[in-house]
């Protein structure tokens, strides 16, 4: 399980990646340490398809705000999960308009992030048939439902 945290205040990003990390190990869910990012540019500048379950995104940042950096996710991924973690609810309704899994507000507590990833059915994503393909210094999980052939 591969996720990533986008936020401009490293702060605020290493106390999520802990909680994030601390649930997961709770759960027994195999994950990678979080990646964090400064910035959306910082992200999208290396952001391959299919290699992050789950992304979780700043909306007021330096630089492309966490909004135009989940339209962009979404041109490119379509299944992973996006959690907008932000100091207000002004962007929530458009959440939806890129299927975002759950919307945080800062500062992010244990509770809130369990209900986040809780929403993620991580158990299930786990137990999904998949296949993991070698990449340059990493692995990407494509979802057997997700590929299609031809003869």
């Amino acid at each position: 399980m591969r996720i990533a945290v986008i936020d401009d205040l490293e702060r605020d990003a290493r106390q999520l990646a802990d909680q994030i990390s601390t649930y997961m190990s709770t759960h027994r869910i195999p994950a990678d340490t979080p990646e964090i990012f400064p910035g959306g540019e910082e992200f999208l500048a290396g952001f391959i398809p299919g290699v992050y379950d789950i992304i979780f995104l700043d909306i007021y940042m330096n630089g492309i705000n966490g909004m135009e950096t989940a339209k962009k996710i979404r041109l490119w991924d379509t299944s992973c999960h996006i959690i907008f973690v932000t100091t207000s609810s002004d962007f929530a309704v458009d959440s939806y308009e890129v299927k975002a899994t759950y919307y945080l507000i800062k500062p992010t507590t244990e509770e809130q992030v369990s209900k986040a990833l809780d929403r993620c059915n991580l158990q299930m994503m786990m137990n999904e048939a998949s296949i993991l393909v070698p990449a340059k210094n990493m692995e990407i999980r494509l979802l057997l439902h997700q590929i299609s052939y031809t003869e």
